[in-house]
C-alpha cells in the first residue's frame, strides 16, 4: 500500500497604501486555496502637517479579517507597516474585489485601497478502480491498469479491487473511505494521507460464499478532508457459480485376504475454472494414491489409483479417506471414503458344507443333496473333490459363489446288489486358492422291504392317476353335501306341510261337528221340515265328502312320502362299493391271493397293534364328526321359528336333537366306511404287488377320452338333475298357493 503526504502553505502579498494625506499602494491580486489563510500588508504614511488618528476595516468578510493594529496615531511624516490577515471559509472560491477602509478620526477624511483574492479549488483529486485480482498467499506485485465496467466473481474465491488516489490540488490532503455493500465486501483501510501531486492505493476485498450467485452493486465513497468533497463509485459485482467438482470411489466397501488391491480414484470438475486438485490419504500406512495432485480442466475429468497392500497377519474393518482441495480456492475441498474388511485367507472364502437329504439310501439310485454356503467375504470359485465309495460321485467338480449365497451339488448314489449292507465314511473337499474346507459324513447303506419297494416305485410311476383319482373323490364329496343339505330341507318342508295338512283336517272336522250339532237342534225343531229335506241333504254331504277325498287324494299326490327316494350319494356310495368290491372278488380270484394272505399276516403281525390303534382313532373320529354335524345350526331353527308356530318348531326342533344320538344308520355308515377301507387296502395292496397298474395305465390310456367325456357328462347330469330339482319344488310351491 502506497501512502504520501504534504503540508499546506499560506501566502502572504504585500499591498502598500498610501495617499496625499494617507498614501495608500496595493500590488496585484492573491491567488489562494480554499481553508488557506492569507496575509496582505499595508503602508500607511501620514503626509499631512498635523498628527492624525487612523481606524481600519474592510467591507467584505469583516469577520474573517484580523489587523495586527486596527487604531493607531501617526504624526506628520510617519509611516506604520500593517498586517491584514483573512481566514476565508472553505466554500468560498473565485475571485473576490476587497476594499481597505481608512478613516481618519481628526480631520474626517476616507480613503479606500482595492485589493483582490483568487480563490482557486486547489483540493482536487482523483479516484479510479484498477483491474481485480485473486489473492493468494504468494501474490506477485502487480501494475494497476483502469478497470472499465462491472467486476466478475466466483463464489468462494477471495478477490481484491484496487482503488488508485491522486491529490491533484496544491497541498496535502488526508482522505477517508467508505464502502456500503455486501457483507462479503470490506476495505483494507479506511484513510490515506497525500502529499500534493502524490497518489496512494487501498483495496476492496471480496469473498462472496458459496449460494450468493446474482448480481449485486457496492457504493465507495472517497471525502477529503480539508475541502470536504465526495467523489462516489459504484462498483457493480456479477456472483458467478464456478466451482463445481466432485469425488468418487470406484468401491465403497471391500474385503481383502492377504492380497493387494487397486481402486479408481475418479475426480471431475464441472466448474468454469482450470485447476490443480492437490490430494490427501487418510487411512493406514499400506495404502497409496498413485499421485499426489492433478490438473482438471474445466468440465474435464481425471482418474488416479488407490493401491491397498495390507500385509498377510492384518485383520478387521479399517476405513480409508481420500480427500482434494482445489489449489485456487481452499473452500473447494472434497472428500469419499470406503471400508476394507480385512480377513484371514482361511476365513476370506469361508464355505460352509451341510448334509440337506438323508444319508441312508437304498440299491437303487439316489442323490443326496449337500448344500454350500459362502458365510466368506469374497467370490470364491470352489473346486469340489469326493473321497468316497466307486458308486458314490458328485454332481460337478466346479463351484462358483458370491458372499453370503448358497447353492447345492447332490451326491448320486448307484449302489450295485453286490454291495453288502453298512456304513461308509464319505468325504467332501472344498478347495480354493490353497484353502481347503472339509465335510465329512457316513453314507448307510440299507436293502428296501421288496413289498415297499414295490408299492413306492408304483405310487411315484402312477402319481398322476392317483391324483386324478384323489380329485373325483374330493368332487364327489363336494356335491354330496349339498344334496344333504336339499334333502335335510325337503324333510323339513314335508312336516310342515303335513303339520299344516293335519291341522286343517282337524279344523274342518271341528266344524262338521259344529254343524252336525246345529243340525240336530235345527231336527228337533223342524222334524217336519228336515224329513222333507233329508234326502237332499244327504245327497249334499255325499258330494261334499267325495270333494274333500278327492282334495286330500290331490293333496297326497304333491306330497312326496318318506322312504320312497334315495339320494344320490346314497346312489354313489352304492356304486362305488359295488366298484371296490367287484374289484376284490376280482383280484382275489384272478390271482389266486388266497394263498399269500398267511405271508402277507406273517408280514404285517408285528404292526397288528398300531392297525387296531388306527382303526379305533378312525372311527372315534367318524363319530365325533357325526355327532358336531347332526346338531341343528342356529340359523336354519330360527328360520323355521319364523314360518311356522311355536308347537310346530318344538316337534321339529326335538327330532332334530334326537338326531344326535348314535343311531343304527349312522352304526351303518360307519360299517360300511370300514368295509370300504378294509376292500382298499387290499385292493391297493393287490394293485402293486401284482402290477396292476400296466393293466389300468393301457386301459386309461386307450379308453382316457371316453373316460373325460364321460366324468363331463356326469357333472352335466347332476347339474341338470339339480336345476330340475329346483324348478320342480317352484312349481310345486306355486300350484300349492294356487
Amino acid at each position: 500500500m502506497l501512502k504520501k503526504t504534504n503540508k499546506k502553505l499560506a501566502l502572504l502579498p504585500l499591498v502598500l497604501v498610501s495617499f496625499l494625506i494617507i498614501f495608500v499602494r496595493a500590488e496585484e491580486a492573491v491567488v489562494a486555496c480554499p481553508c488557506t489563510p492569507v496575509a496582505y500588508q499595508f503602508i500607511i504614511q501620514n503626509s499631512g502637517g498635523d498628527i492624525e488618528a487612523y481606524n481600519l476595516t474592510i467591507d467584505i468578510f469583516s469577520q474573517y479579517a484580523a489587523f495586527s493594529q486596527k487604531i493607531f496615531s501617526l504624526g506628520s511624516g510617519q509611516s506604520q507597516l500593517v498586517y491584514l490577515y483573512l481566514s476565508l471559509p472553505c466554500n468560498v472560491y473565485g475571485l473576490n474585489n476587497i476594499n481597505l477602509i481608512v478613516n481618519a478620526e481628526k480631520s474626517g477624511a476616507v480613503d479606500k485601497v482595492p485589493f483582490q483574492i483568487d480563490i482557486i479549488p486547489c483540493y482536487d483529486f482523483k479516484v479510479e478502480l484498477g483491474n481485480d485480482f485473486l489473492i493468494t498467499e504468494n501474490a506477485a506485485p502487480l501494475v494497476f491498469n483502469p478497470h472499465i465496467g462491472s467486476y466478475s466473481v466466483c463464489e468462494g474465491d477471495a478477490k481484491a479491487i484496487p482503488v488508485l488516489v491522486t491529490n491533484l490540488g496544491e497541498t496535502a490532503e488526508k482522505y477517508t473511505f467508505s464502502l456500503d455493500g455486501e457483507k462479503w465486501s470490506a476495505l483494507y483501510t479506511n484513510a490515506l494521507e497525500l502529499q500534493t501531486k502524490q497518489y496512494g492505493v487501498t483495496y476492496i476485498s471480496l469473498a462472496p460464499p458459496f449460494g450468493s450467485e446474482g448480481s449485486y452493486g457496492l457504493i465507495f465513497d472517497t471525502t477529503n478532508s480539508i475541502g470536504d468533497t465526495t467523489l462516489f463509485n459504484k462498483v457493480d459485482i456479477d456472483v458467478e457459480e464456478c466451482y463445481s467438482a466432485s469425488l468418487k470411489l470406484s468401491k465403497k466397501k471391500d474385503g481383502l485376504c492377504c492380497e493387494q488391491a487397486t481402486y479408481d480414484v475418479l475426480i471431475k470438475n464441472d466448474g468454469k475454472v482450470d485447476g490443480y486438485f492437490d490430494l490427501a490419504l487418510d487411512a493406514p500406512g499400506w495404502a497409496n494414491l498413485s499421485s499426489d495432485s492433478v490438473y482438471i480442466g474445466s468440465g474435464k475429468e481425471a482418474s488416479l489409483k488407490l493401491l491397498v497392500s495390507p500385509p498377510c497377519d492384518t485383520t478387521g474393518k479399517y476405513n480409508i479417506g481420500v480427500s482434494a482441495l482445489l489449489r485456487n480456492n481452499k473452500n473447494i475441498k472434497l472428500k469419499d471414503g470406503m471400508e476394507l474388511d480385512i480377513s484371514k485367507k482361511e476365513d476370506c472364502y469361508k464355505a460352509e458344507i451341510a448334509v440337506e437329504g438323508k444319508t441312508a439310501v437304498g440299491y437303487k439310485t439316489s442323490a443326496i443333496p449337500i448344500k454350500i454356503t459362502n458365510k466368506g467375504i469374497k467370490p470364491a470359485d470352489y473346486s469340489v473333490s469326493l473321497e468316497a465309495q466307486d458308486w458314490v460321485k458328485a454332481s460337478t467338480n466346479q463351484l462358483k459363489l458370491n458372499p453370503e449365497k448358497e447353492s447345492f451339488i447332490n451326491l448320486n448314489v448307484v449302489p450295485s446288489e453286490k454291495i453288502e449292507q453298512g456304513s461308509y465314511e464319505t468325504t467332501i473337499r472344498l478347495d480354493y486358492n490353497n484353502v481347503t474346507y472339509v465335510k465329512k459324513f457316513d453314507i448307510r447303506l440299507k436293502k428296501e422291504n421288496p413289498l415297499i419297494k414295490k408299492a413306492r416305485e408304483l405310487i411315484v410311476y402312477y402319481q398322476y392317476y392317483i391324483y386324478a383319482a384323489v380329485l373325483l373323490v374330493i368332487i364327489i364329496i363336494a356335491l354330496i353335501k349339498p344334496v344333504k343339505n336339499k334333502v335335510r330341507k325337503w324333510k323339513k318342508r314335508r312336516a310342515i306341510r303335513k303339520k299344516r295338512r293335519e291341522e286343517k283336517k282337524a279344523r274342518l272336522a271341528e266344524e262338521e261337528e259344529k254343524r252336525k250339532r246345529e243340525e240336530e237342534k235345527r231336527l228337533q225343531e223342524e222334524q217336519k221340515r228336515l224329513e222333507k229335506e233329508k234326502i237332499k241333504e244327504e245327497t249334499e254331504k255325499k258330494q261334499e265328502e267325495k270333494l274333500r277325498k278327492a282334495e286330500e287324494k290331490k293333496e297326497a299326490k304333491k306330497t312326496i312320502k318318506p322312504g320312497k327316494r334315495i339320494s344320490l350319494a346314497k346312489y354313489i356310495s352304492i356304486i362305488v362299493l359295488l366298484m371296490l368290491l367287484g374289484a376284490l372278488v376280482f383280484t382275489f380270484i384272478y390271482f389266486d391271493l388266497l394263498k399269500d394272505i398267511s405271508g402277507l399276516f406273517a408280514y404285517i403281525k408285528d404292526y397288528i397293534p398300531y392297525i387296531i390303534g388306527g382303526i379305533l382313532a378312525l372311527v372315534i373320529l367318524i363319530l365325533f364328526l357325526n355327532l358336531i354335524r347332526k346338531r341343528p345350526k342356529k340359523g336354519e331353527i330360527k328360520e323355521e321359528k319364523k314360518e311356522e308356530p311355536k308347537k310346530v318348531e318344538k316337534k321339529i326342533a326335538k327330532k332334530e336333537a334326537k338326531t344326535g344320538r348314535i343311531s343304527k344308520k349312522t352304526i351303518k355308515t360307519i360299517a360300511m366306511i370300514m368295509l370300504g377301507l378294509v376292500i382298499l387296502a387290499v385292493l391297493v395292496f393287490a394293485f402293486f404287488y401284482y402290477n396292476l397298474a400296466d393293466i389300468i395305465k393301457d386301459y386309461m390310456v386307450l379308453y382316457y377320452t371316453y373316460i373325460i367325456i364321460g366324468i363331463v357328462v356326469l357333472i352335466v347330469l347332476i347339474f341338470m338333475l339339480r336345476l330340475y330339482k329346483s324348478i320342480a319344488d317352484f312349481l310345486m310351491r306355486e300350484n300349492g298357493k294356487k
